[in-house]
C-alpha cells in the first residue's frame, strides 16, 4: 500500500462532537441575551441614599445638614418647589442633589423633605418646598458662614435654641428695728373727703422727747493761800537805835538872825 494511512472516525464520535458544539452555541447565545437585561436591571435599581442629617449648632440650635455634616441653606428668592439659582449662583451655592432613580431616606423625625427636577439626570432636595443648597464657604462640618448672607440665605433650623429666662431678683424684706412696734392697718375707705379705718389700727407710739444732759458748771476753785516759808537766819536782827534829843539853843535863849 502506498500513501499515509488514514483512520476513519466512528459515527458515534462525530455525533457527540456535534452535540457539544450545539450546546456551547446555545449557552453563548443565552449569555448574550441575558447580559443587556442584567445591565438594565442594575442601572434602574433604586438605591437608598442618606443625604440629609441633623446637627447641633451652639448658635442656631438643631440644623439640617448633609450626611457629611455640611450645613444646608434656603434662598428667599426661590418660589415653592422652584429654584432660581443657576450659573454663577450655583457655583457659590451648590444645589443639594441626588441622581434620578435613587431613593432618599430622611432623617428620623424630620418631615417635609422632598425633591424637584434639576436637569435631566438630577433631583434637587427640598425642605417645606424650599430648594436646598450648600455654601462654598463652609469647608468643614459644622460651619455656618453662609447664615444671613445678603439677608437672603439662611440655614434650615429644625429646632431653635430655647432662650433662657432670667430668674427674678428677690426683693429683700425690711427688718423692723429693735423695740419699735409695727403698726398694722386693715384698710382705709374714703367717703366724702373723710377716712374711716375698718378693723381698727394701732396708733404708732410717740417717741419720747429728746432729753439733753443738764448743764453743769465746774465748781469755783480759789487758789490756795501760800505762806512764805520761814527762813532760819542765824544773824539776829539789829536793835533799833534810840531817838536823838534836840540840842539846847546857845546864847542865852536869844533868837539868832
Amino acid at each position: 500500500m502506498s500513501g499515509p494511512l488514514r483512520m476513519a472516525h466512528p459515527p458515534k464520535a462525530r455525533y457527540a462532537r456535534g452535540r457539544l458544539a450545539l450546546v456551547g452555541g446555545l449557552a453563548a447565545g443565552a449569555a448574550l441575551v441575558m447580559s443587556p437585561l442584567a445591565a438594565s436591571a442594575a442601572t434602574h435599581h433604586p438605591k437608598t441614599i442618606v443625604e440629609l442629617a441633623e446637627s447641633e449648632n451652639g448658635t442656631l440650635g438643631t440644623i439640617l445638614t448633609t450626611s457629611a455634616g455640611l450645613t444646608v441653606y434656603t434662598f428667599t428668592a426661590d418660589s415653592p418647589n422652584k429654584s432660581t439659582c443657576f450659573g454663577a449662583c450655583a457655583k457659590v451655592w451648590e444645589p443639594v442633589t441626588i441622581p434620578k432613580g435613587d431613593k432618599l431616606k430622611s432623617p428620623k423625625g424630620v418631615k417635609g423633605i422632598g425633591t424637584i427636577a434639576r436637569g435631566k439626570q438630577q433631583l434637587q432636595l427640598t425642605f417645606d418646598k424650599k430648594p436646598l443648597y450648600r455654601f462654598s464657604g463652609d469647608t468643614t462640618a459644622g460651619m455656618v458662614t453662609g447664615q444671613a448672607v445678603e439677608n437672603a440665605w439662611f440655614a434650615v433650623v429644625i429646632k431653635a435654641l430655647a432662650t433662657p429666662t432670667a430668674a427674678p431678683t428677690p426683693t429683700p424684706t425690711p427688718t423692723p428695728a429693735a423695740n419699735t412696734p409695727v403698726a398694722t392697718s386693715h384698710g382705709t375707705s374714703s367717703s366724702g373727703g373723710g377716712s374711716t379705718s375698718s378693723g381698727g389700727s394701732s396708733p404708732a407710739p410717740s417717741s419720747p422727747p429728746a432729753t439733753s444732759p443738764p448743764v453743769t458748771s465746774p465748781p469755783v476753785t480759789s487758789p490756795p493761800v501760800t505762806t512764805p516759808p520761814v527762813v532760819n537766819d542765824p544773824t539776829p536782827p539789829a536793835s533799833p537805835s534810840p531817838p536823838s534829843s534836840p540840842s539846847p539853843p546857845s546864847g542865852g535863849g536869844g533868837v539868832a538872825f
